[in-house]
């Protein structure tokens, strides 16, 4: 019955009674999510034959018929559908109705399985029938994105390409799929568009301005409105991994001059790390480089990118391409970290410095050793009255010199003895 069946009229649509809480919101009438009326046909055989395997009161008599009748008939039907599904050259040609169409009526029988008693006896081909489930999601995801890499070279170039190329594609797989398969898709799809497309901005070097701002319209403004469908099934979280690239959208549809200062500021607090400049406590200097960092960046319009990916951004832009301020670490130290971290350093490098000559009082040391103590506490002596011009950061490296010129100057003590 099911070789008798398997012609035009067993491919013909039938609308799903999804409920209530399952039915989606295509605005085109009669263009809803369908399944073939093959997967009813089988429900149907599958529900008959349970009644006679049933009447069978051996269970290994039972595991036979089903072996024998029902996973062949399976067997057959899902080689339909992947026959079909392969003779496809794109998934998404023709408003995505025939893979749509395939996809619900796998997943219909995907269902139907799941609920059948008898479906224990033939485990190997139900698996085989949700690979194939997934497998489709799975292509039709890569199919938006493999558009997606279509329209790559004109994303420089050309206004509003995602939303003209791209749209129409997304709103029928949101019509002609149930909304929990359109979910699926969507991450998958969100997931490798956002990929692919920080990929190719990872490569790209912009030649001038207006392309810069025409990249940033396109991923942009105008992404987000192609994918307005996967936003409303997803939640603006589904969205998140599409954040780093939006960011990077909107430092490169800065103006001019402000991304110059962006990049100017950006660059020197990560030449002034602390990290870099040994700071010692960190909390003074790493708190305010932070919240520097942060600020900068919000202004800018970035929630997820690090000061190191921001430049490297920035960076593609015309005219940002070697842009590097010249100032050194501990200059521009005084226009990031506030007096009190000065101040701070001045008192750590005076307690070293007496510390260092209490000992030298309570124990002399040998004539190379004095030496290097005398002129440790000369440099010191002159490095406070110059700290007084310069950042914390700076002082408390001076500070951790001094510690060590003194550790090595109380190690060589007993030694000399």
């Amino acid at each position: 019955r099911l070789t008798a069946a398997e012609s035009d009229s067993a491919w013909k649509p039938r609308p799903l009674r999804l409920g209530a809480g399952g039915s989606s919101s295509c605005p085109v009438p009669g263009e809803d999510a369908a399944a073939a009326e093959l997967a009813t046909l089988l429900g149907d055989l599958f529900q008959v034959s349970r009644g006679r395997a049933e009447c069978l009161s051996l269970r290994t008599a039972r595991a036979t018929y089903c072996t024998r009748v029902l996973e062949t008939g399976l067997q057959q039907v899902v080689g339909s559908v992947r026959a079909r599904w392969n003779a496809m050259s794109d998934p998404l040609a023709q408003e995505a109705r025939e893979a749509s169409l395939l996809t619900e009526t796998m997943e219909e029988i995907c269902r139907f399985l799941d609920s059948f008693p008898l479906a224990e006896h033939f485990v190997a081909s139900v698996d085989d029938a949700n690979a194939l489930r997934l497998s489709m999601l799975g292509k039709l995801a890569d199919s938006l994105c493999d558009s997606a890499s279509l329209l790559l070279r004109r994303l420089d170039t050309e206004s509003c390409v995602f939303s003209f190329a791209l749209e129409p594609s997304i709103a029928a797989l949101s019509c002609r799929l149930r909304p929990s398969n359109f979910r699926a898709v969507a991450q998958q799809g969100v997931a490798k568009l956002s990929l692919l497309l920080l990929q190719y901005l990872q490569r790209q070097a912009f030649q001038t301005d207006q392309q810069a701002a025409l990249f940033a319209a396109n991923c942009g403004e105008d992404l987000r409105q192609t994918l307005a469908a996967v936003a409303t099934a997803l939640g603006e979280a589904g969205l998140s991994s599409l954040q780093p690239l939006w960011d990077s959208c909107a430092l490169l549809a800065l103006p001019a001059p402000e991304a110059e200062d962006v990049l100017a500021t950006l660059k020197r607090v990560e030449h002034c790390s602390p990290s870099e400049l040994l700071v010692e406590p960190p909390e003074v200097g790493n708190g305010v480089l932070r919240r520097k960092e942060t600020e900068v960046l919000a202004a800018a319009g970035v929630q997820e990118l690090s000061t190191t990916e921001a430049i490297s951004v920035l960076s593609k832009r015309t005219g940002l391409a070697g842009a590097v301020p010249q100032d050194s670490s501990f200059s521009v130290l005084q226009e990031l970290l506030p007096a009190s971290a000065a101040q701070g350093a001045l008192q750590l490098s005076a307690g070293a410095l007496q510390q260092l000559g209490e000992l030298g009082a309570q124990a002399p040391l040998p004539v190379p050793v004095a030496a290097m103590a005398q002129a440790t506490l000369q440099t010191g002596a002159l490095g406070v009255d110059q700290l007084r011009g310069l950042a914390g950061g700076a002082g408390r490296r001076l500070a951790g010199r001094l510690r060590s010129s003194l550790a090595a100057a109380a190690a060589a003590t007993p030694a000399a003895r």
